[in-house]
């Protein structure tokens, strides 16, 4: 929702999984465009107390103390009247002659009056989104970010007991939205409404609070026994673990030491007894608001046939601003489904010439087994391709501690198979990667998902980025501003250099046994990518229902075995694909470019420029690399 009051907590995992979309920002009088980028940043995090948690391990040192703990999601008096204030903003922005600002303070206004513009332009289309989605709706998020919501201190600890007694009418105006969203003719797919009620009637139960069982009960113990005992701030030293899956943690030791365990914060047992009291008393109202939830989406009537944006008023326009913003990318909706369709039939061509060579094994034994030990090797392979080290200041000293934990059982349906938690900006060698155990991953595939999320993928990706733009002084607002192309394009661009790394394992292992192996399976992979992108536009813009998505692959050579899973998933996620794909194309089409320009650029000059602009539009980013080169 594009709401003046929003707190963008709904789409928070996606942000904090490689920092999030901007919330509404405060007009005032400014001395200077650096203080008027440190009042967006601050407004940004203000009345949005998990995003700020996510941000800063300590918000008072770093000058973020003092904002707003209150949650808000939706008000229905402010609704729609958003195109105006984005129209303010720009105006205040254009305030400020670019031609007169510090190099990295241009480059920032270019990215805030594109950002503003394209925000603006969407903020006119009403009732599109779906916060409560069965796919990624924050009825799901949010129990991922609570129980990773660490204590660093006593203030934590009431900070987030003050926001989980705020999460009942948090999820009630999300529920509001999705009842005035129906009432106004935008009714979603009755099974997608189903779905998300059923979730709703699992994930917290009043059955497993009672028996003291659940996540958020069990979790919320561990955290406050790390506080007594002054480990909040980064874990001791842990051993390096052994080969196992199920593990509940496994930390990569062995790329640098691990923090120290703090001083203890003096816990006392009655304060750990009532703390824990509050906890499962708040638990349980939000257990029956999630009941609440359950029977409110029942009640909402839906459509009996599942269908893309362009079924709806304007579906069309508002899907290729949509495509804009995850994407990244400047060009229209048919120049991406050109730029598609000649990649799918150059990957098509290239995979059914390494198939014939009759050079592939479908079953083999792949030298590394757990997660520990894959990240290990990804991150010492990496380095040969990518830099370590900033121009002034030594990366390589960043404790780079890797904490594995399994998807909580009860939410593994609904995860993804992998996701990465960005540490806070002033604590960001601390990091977390979630594993779905579910989905049993292992060998090449479970390879290129560490590397997508861990080396040299989201975990690389978000620290070095944090570093560079912190030591090139950068405006704080560019780490805060989600750009989805540039981000998940990264994460299936560390995928193709991994798959090179295996092969090379592989081949360290078993000689050249299995190249053609890896290769076929990278080209299959990005084949997998570049279709469901190509029905992502077919369904949102062109309208494609699933007969006529049937016959598409069918003229394509391939068979609809799980076709209407595929189907409600696209149309559950618009541009979710082509985010991850058209970011990777364009970040493919950066490079080019750079080695135009400069013939005897390497892969860890391009990899350090890009990482060192940070996350933007590449619009933007181009225009940044042809001053640069």
């Amino acid at each position: 929702m594009r709401n003046k009051r929003k707190a963008a907590v709904w789409v928070l995992l996606a942000a904090v999984v490689v920092a999030a979309g901007a919330g509404i920002f405060c007009l005032v009088r400014l001395s200077s465009f650096g203080t008027f980028c440190e009042k967006l940043a601050k407004s940004s995090l203000n009345n949005n107390p998990v995003k700020l948690h996510y941000t800063f391990a300590d918000p008072q040192s770093a000058g973020y103390g003092g904002l707003s703990r209150d949650l808000y999601a939706f008000d229905p008096a402010s609704y729609g009247s958003d195109a105006d204030v984005w129209q303010a903003y720009l105006e205040k922005l254009e305030q400020y002659d670019p031609e007169k600002l510090s190099e990295e303070e241009a480059f920032t206004w270019e990215i805030l009056y594109r950002y503003f513009t394209l925000e603006g332009e969407l903020s006119t289309y009403l009732y599109y989104e779906t916060p409560l989605s069965p796919a990624d709706g924050t009825h799901i998020q949010m129990p991922v970010l609570l129980a990773e919501y660490r204590f660093y201190d006593r203030e934590d600890v009431e900070n987030y007991l003050t926001l989980l007694s705020q999460l009942p009418d948090y999820f009630r105006e999300l529920l509001t939205y999705t009842e005035m969203q129906a009432q106004a003719g935008m009714l979603q797919y009755e099974g997608n409404l189903r779905k998300a009620a059923e979730q709703c009637e699992s994930i917290l139960t009043a059955e497993e609070l009672a028996a003291g069982t659940h996540f958020l009960q069990t979790t919320f113990a561990e955290r406050l026994q790390e506080l007594a005992q002054g480990e909040a701030a980064g874990a001791g030293a842990l051993e390096s673990t052994e080969a196992t899956k199920a593990a509940a943690n496994q930390e990569i030791s062995g790329l640098v030491t691990a923090k120290t365990a703090g001083e203890s914060a003096g816990i006392t047992d009655e304060e750990t007894e009532a703390w824990t009291e509050e906890n499962n008393r708040l638990l349980a109202q939000l257990a029956e608001t999630y009941a609440e939830l359950a029977e409110g989406l029942r009640e909402i009537e839906g459509t009996e046939e599942i269908a893309g944006l362009s079924s709806y008023p304007g579906g069309a326009a508002y899907y290729a601003l949509l495509l804009k913003e995850t994407t990244g990318s400047d060009q229209s909706v048919e120049e991406m489904k050109a730029v598609l369709y000649a990649r799918f039939e150059e990957l098509y061509a290239e995979y059914k010439e390494v198939i014939a060579g009759g050079n592939i094994i479908s079953e083999y034994e792949f030298p590394l087994e757990n997660e520990a030990d894959m990240l290990r090797d990804l991150y010492q392979r990496m380095q040969a391709d990518f830099p370590l080290a900033l121009t002034g200041a030594a990366l390589s000293s960043v404790s780079w501690t890797v904490t594995l934990k399994p998807v909580e059982e009860g939410l593994e349906e609904m995860m993804a198979p992998a996701f990465y938690l960005t540490p806070p900006v002033d604590l960001n060698g601390e990091n977390t990667i979630y594993i779905n155990l579910s989905d049993g991953y292992e060998g090449l595939t479970l390879y290129t998902t560490l590397a997508h999320e861990g080396f040299p993928g989201h975990l690389y990706q978000t620290v070095y980025s944090q570093n560079a733009l912190t030591e090139n002084e950068a405006p704080f607002i560019r780490q805060i501003l989600y750009f989805g192309g540039y981000t998940e394009g990264w994460g299936i661009y560390a995928e193709s250099y991994a798959y090179a790394y295996a092969a090379d394992l592989l081949k360290e292992t078993y000689g050249d046994l299995y190249s053609d192996t890896v290769r076929a399976a990278l080209i299959n992979r990005e084949l997998q990518l570049c279709l469901c992108s190509i029905l992502d536009i077919f369904i949102h813009y062109d309208g494609a229902t699933l007969s006529q998505v049937q016959k598409l692959l069918e003229s394509l050579g391939f068979g609809s075995g799980n076709l209407t899973a595929v189907y409600e998933t696209i149309c559950s996620t618009p541009g979710n694909y082509p985010k991850y794909y058209l970011g990777y194309l364009e970040i493919l089409e950066c490079k080019a470019l750079a080695c135009e320009l400069d013939a005897d650029l390497t892969d860890t000059d391009f990899h350090q420029w890009f990482l060192s602009a940070g996350p933007a539009d590449f619009t933007a980013l181009k225009g940044k690399l042809k001053q640069d080169f």
